[in-house]
């Protein structure tokens, strides 16, 4: 039954493969709009020039929702070994006896019982053209010699769940932990994969050591994996090309000697070696994308894929994942600052986890047994503090909602500084043509900060802005807050921060109420012509404005 299961669930396959790789330049630029093989960029493709890299602060602010082509290895933190580097040297790092699995491209088959010496022999004297085509894409050297030769980009690193999740414990006792960060990749001229989503909904880091490979990727839209599911399942599946199905977008990528890609999770892909290759690459599953990542783990369910073409312990690094997010939630909710350690990506996937740990809660084995569900359950319940799975699930809600409240309370909170009138200091007077400036300023006041909870107007909020240094007239100062009130000038339109370290230029700040508060009946608090405070920002030179003024739009060009 399980060599049906592998036989029927296997990529096939199909006649026009080969033929439309060779030619998809024009199929691309048909079906996707753009193809960055000709003068524009397909807009599913970020491709990063040499020198530049990806950060987390990016995937924070923009998320990793499409693929990112990086034209050199500077910059992104690996280690690889010589492009020189052959298939004999390989063996020679993990032994001629090494055992791997190599796969037929015709039937799509897996040929099992191989060695590294099986694969030298292969590539060295196989005869092109009259032998078989063979593609070994499954050898996981985490922890062997090779390993310590490569090491993936920064930035996977930094994300990979694996290394921020897993606990550590369980990696150094007993090595126990889903290995599948580095695989070592050697393709003959003539390979291909067939169209195939990686397992788990994990993304996936590809680097070219050597040679060329060529990428057909399809966008993971509701529809297209409906599609996609419904074409695994179809009984002529081997006659049937995949992206003829596709109505969207499809995206060709050419990959150099040299350069790496990063594909996003749920990306359904097929790939070709035009020339023998060797690749570097590697899985992981990130805080950035967890609704798609289960929804690719669903799929495989129901399209009974089998065990070892799936990730491995996935339910119980989602229950890590879930002590991992508590901890966070728990320190952002105690923080008083305005600070957060969870993105709105990150916050927008934990009601998806809560969902699939509620349903996953009851199942597993034996508590006592490492790795099993049962016992991952209980260890992430544990790490934080809980005795029972249902009680963290319980709590991973209860802090998801307040913490939420808490950032639409912070997203609507206007601070200002305003000085204390207790210790104002006169100086002498000045000679000020404008009528409008008092002839008394203050010199290097005190200041304090108000806080005001309050609904920002449509009108309001797209004059907060956010800078890091404001420009004065005298010099350049730097301020902790990184939002700005806006501030017109006669001259030209400067911003004066809301709280500064260097609050030389504001003079004085006075109050001015307009009617209360008012209630919803949902219970939100709506100021309509709200309690405002009448900022009167003072330069020298200059008029005075409100921020009512500033509402109604009468000093803005």
């Amino acid at each position: 039954m399980q060599e049906w299961l592998r036989e029927r669930m296997a990529p096939k396959p199909n006649h026009p493969f080969l033929s439309t790789f060779v030619y998809l330049k024009q199929v691309c630029t048909a079906v996707g709009k753009k193809n960055i093989c000709g003068q524009h960029e397909n807009t599913l493709l970020q491709k990063i020039p040499e020198g530049e890299s990806m950060t987390l602060d990016k995937i924070r602010t923009h998320g990793l929702l499409k693929p990112h082509l990086f034209v050199s290895e500077k910059g992104l933190g690996m280690k690889l070994p010589s492009n020189k580097l052959t298939v004999r040297d390989i063996a020679n790092t993990l032994g001629f006896n090494y055992p791997i699995n190599v796969m037929d491209v015709e039937s799509q088959t897996e040929l099992i019982d191989w060695t590294m010496e099986d694969l030298v022999n292969y590539f060295e004297t196989r005869e092109v053209g009259t032998d078989k085509i063979l593609n070994q894409i499954s050898l996981e050297f985490t922890g062997t010699p090779l390993h310590e030769a490569v090491r993936s980009p920064s930035i996977v690193r930094e994300l990979d769940w694996i290394d921020n999740v897993w606990p550590k414990s369980l990696k150094k006792n007993n090595g126990l932990h889903p290995k599948v960060q580095y695989y070592c990749l050697t393709s003959t001229a003539g390979c291909f994969t067939d169209f195939h989503v990686d397992f788990g909904g994990t993304s996936v880091w590809y680097h070219v050591l050597s040679g060329r490979k060529s990428f057909i990727i399809i966008p993971p839209t509701d529809k297209n994996l409906e599609k996609y599911e419904e074409w695994l399942c179809a009984p002529n599946q081997d006659s049937t090309y995949f992206p003829n199905l596709i109505d969207g977008e499809i995206l060709k990528i050419d990959i150099q000697a040299g350069q790496t890609l990063l594909i996003p999770s749920g990306f359904i892909h097929g790939v070709y070696t035009p020339v023998d290759s060797i690749v570097f690459g590697g899985n992981f599953l990130h805080s950035f994308d967890i609704e798609k990542q289960i929804q690719i783990h669903c799929l495989e369910t129901r399209t009974r894929v089998p065990k070892t073409f799936r990730f491995p312990y996935f339910v119980q690094l989602m229950f890590y994942a879930g002590s991992h997010f508590l901890k966070a939630m728990r320190e952002d909710y105690e923080n008083d600052d305005n600070g957060f350690n969870l993105s709105q990506h990150e916050m927008n996937g934990i009601p998806h986890l809560i969902s699939a740990l509620s349903q996953w809660s009851s199942s597993g084995g034996d508590a006592h047994r490492p790795g099993s569900i049962c016992h991952a359950s209980l260890h992430a319940a544990k790490m934080v503090g809980l005795l029972k799975p249902e009680f963290m699930i319980s709590e991973l809600k209860k802090y998801h909602d307040a913490l939420t409240e808490k950032i639409n309370v912070s997203s609507r909170r206007i601070k200002i500084t305003i000085p204390t009138t207790s210790q104002k200091s006169k100086v002498p007077k000045i000679g000020l043509k404008n009528p409008l400036i008092k002839k008394e300023i203050y010199e290097q006041p005190n200041y304090v900060t108000e806080s005001y909870n309050t609904t920002l107007s449509s009108k309001l909020a797209p004059l907060l802005k956010k800078a890091k240094n404001v420009k004065t007239n005298r010099k350049s100062h730097h301020f902790e807050e990184e939002e700005w009130v806006p501030y017109v000038s006669k001259k030209k339109n400067t911003f004066v921060s809301k709280e500064t370290t260097k609050p030389r230029n504001i003079l004085h700040i006075s109050h001015w109420n307009k009617h209360v508060s008012t209630t919803t009946p949902g219970g939100e608090k709506k100021l309509s012509d709200t309690v405002c405070k009448k900022i009167i920002v003072r330069k020298r030179g200059t008029c005075a404005k409100t921020v009512k003024e500033r509402l109604e739009g009468k000093f803005l060009k």
